[in-house]
């Protein structure tokens, strides 16, 4: 939402969390503050990139900032990278390692632990 262009491939060396959302999600919001602390942590190194579907900046920017998010939000308003990456329910979550290949996916609700154990795979 800050402008910036997002890729994957130019977050090649680097692990990734990719989690798509949406505001209005009830799980998504559970979990934020979660996401928030392992982005905080830099558990493993991790790069969070959250895309929220069939959402804009508009309704992004509130939702993060009044949970404190500050990882990196993508507005998906016409559901280009949710169709793409075949999600039919949110949340959910691939964990990308540092080469790009996909080492775990997680549909639904993650805590503390499962969210170590699959950061862990990314290394």
């Amino acid at each position: 939402t800050d402008g910036r262009t997002v890729t994957l491939s130019e977050l090649r060396g680097r692990p990734v969390w990719l989690n798509f959302g949406a505001t209005w999600c009830a799980p998504c919001r559970v979990e934020a503050p979660d996401i928030q602390a392992a982005h905080l942590a830099q558990e493993h190194g991790v790069q969070i990139v959250a895309v929220y579907m069939g959402e804009d900046k508009a309704a992004i920017d509130p939702f993060a900032a009044s949970l404190g998010l500050t990882y990196d939000h993508v507005p998906d308003p016409q559901q280009a990278l949710t169709s793409a990456w075949g999600v039919s329910g949110i949340p959910v979550h691939w964990f990308i390692d540092a080469q790009g290949t996909i080492r775990a996916t997680q549909v639904g609700i993650l805590g503390p632990e499962r969210i170590t154990e699959l950061l862990s795979q990314t290394d």
